[in-house]
């Protein structure tokens, strides 16, 4: 019992705070509802079934968004060990995105493409991205060359090269 309380004391703390803070009413329920209002609505929606919707189309964006950023990724990670001199084109305007943190464009994306599905998508591109590119590329471009030469010399073909060696 003493490890549970010890474990969840935080919790336990944020609870407490939260119910006291709700019958005090400095904010009001629309702003802060109290902990048992939102137990009954997410048991109301469990019940419903418009949890796991909800649940359903959020995994759905998360794909979509980590996809189209995977695929990005990739191709501009290749791009940089096949076309190491293409880098120069594309290279500035990444770093530039890179600094810019996507939060802080959800006015601008939600002025040019809404509040849909392209907004939400785009910011988990964005918020993706990065990370992505850059280690894809780090693995690509540090790959060694001593290996590759091995490829060279066994007569592996380009594609075999990028699958055998490269990839992994």
């Amino acid at each position: 019992m003493e490890k549970f309380f010890k474990k969840n004391l935080f919790i336990i703390v944020i609870l407490i705070l939260w119910y006291t803070l709700f019958s005090m009413e400095i904010w009001s329920a629309y702003i802060l509802p109290s902990p048992q209002r939102i137990m009954r609505t997410f048991y109301r929606m469990i019940l419903s079934g418009e949890l796991f919707s909800n649940i359903g189309a959020s995994f759905q964006r998360i794909i979509r968004g980590y996809s189209i950023s995977f695929t990005l990724a990739f191709i501009l990670g290749i791009l940089a060990k096949i076309r190491p001199k293409w880098t120069i084109y594309y290279e500035n305007i990444l770093e530039f995105f890179r600094n810019v943190p996507p939060l802080s464009l959800i006015p601008l994306l939600i002025l040019w493409f809404g509040i849909g599905e392209t907004s939400k998508i785009i910011i988990i591109v964005l918020a993706s991205f990065f990370p992505m590119y850059f280690n894809i590329r780090k693995g690509i471009l540090s790959c060694d060359t001593k290996l590759i030469e091995v490829g060279i010399s066994m007569k592996f073909s380009t594609w075999r090269i990028f699958r055998k060696i490269i990839l992994p």
